[in-house]
C-alpha cells in the first residue's frame, strides 16, 4: 500500500474526524496527551524490535544509505487493556551514541516521555495521512515526524486505530 504524507496545512486537515484532530495535530507528547484524554496508565506493549533496512523512503528521511540498519522499534499503545495507538520508530545506529544508547533499552517505557524530556530534542515537520481500508484493517489515520537528538535523527509514526476513536 503507497501511503501519501500530507502536510497538516492541506485540505486533508478539514477531513479529519473532529474527536481526532486534537491528538492527530499535536507536536507535544502524545503519551502526555493520551494520558489527560483517555486516563491512566498507558501500556506500552512491545510487538517487534531488532536491527532492519528501513523503508526507502523512510531512509530518505533519515538520511541513510542504501542498505544501512536501523533500530525498527513497533508497539502498540493500549489504555485499559484497548488498543489505541500502533507505532513506529525508526533509529539510525548514529543516533544511538552517546547518551541516546538508552533508547535501544525503553522496553515497555513509551518513546515519548523520554523524548520530550531530553534536552535539546527538535522536531521536524509532521505529516499526516489516511490510509484507506483493506481487509481485514479498517482506514485510519496516522502521523511521522523525524524528530533530532543533538541534530541526529530519527522517525515515529503513530496510527490512530480506527475502533479506539469515535
Amino acid at each position: 500500500m503507497t501511503v501519501v504524507w500530507k502536510s497538516p496545512a492541506t485540505p486533508i486537515r478539514t477531513e479529519i474526524p473532529t474527536a481526532l484532530r486534537p491528538l492527530l495535530l499535536e507536536r507535544g507528547s502524545l503519551t502526555r496527551r493520551l494520558r489527560r484524554v483517555l486516563g491512566n496508565p498507558i501500556e506500552v506493549r512491545v510487538d517487534r524490535q531488532g536491527w532492519a533496512a528501513p523503508e526507502p523512503d523512510e531512509a530518505r528521511l533519515l538520511g541513510l544509505a542504501a542498505g544501512a540498519s536501523a533500530l525498527v522499534r513497533e508497539v502498540t499503545l493500549l489504555c485499559r487493556g484497548r488498543q489505541q495507538v500502533a507505532a513506529r520508530t525508526v533509529i539510525p545506529r548514529a543516533t544511538l551514541r552517546g547518551r541516546h544508547r538508552r533508547l535501544a533499552r525503553l522496553g515497555d517505557r513509551p518513546l515519548g516521555d523520554v523524548l520530550f524530556a531530553t534536552p535539546g530534542m527538535s522536531r521536524g515537520a509532521m505529516h499526516i495521512a489516511r490510509l484507506r481500508a483493506a481487509a481485514p484493517v479498517p482506514a485510519t489515520w496516522g502521523r511521522r515526524s523525524v524528530f533530532f537528538l543533538d541534530d541526529r535523527p530519527l522517525l515515529v509514526y503513530e496510527f490512530f486505530l480506527r475502533d479506539a476513536w469515535p
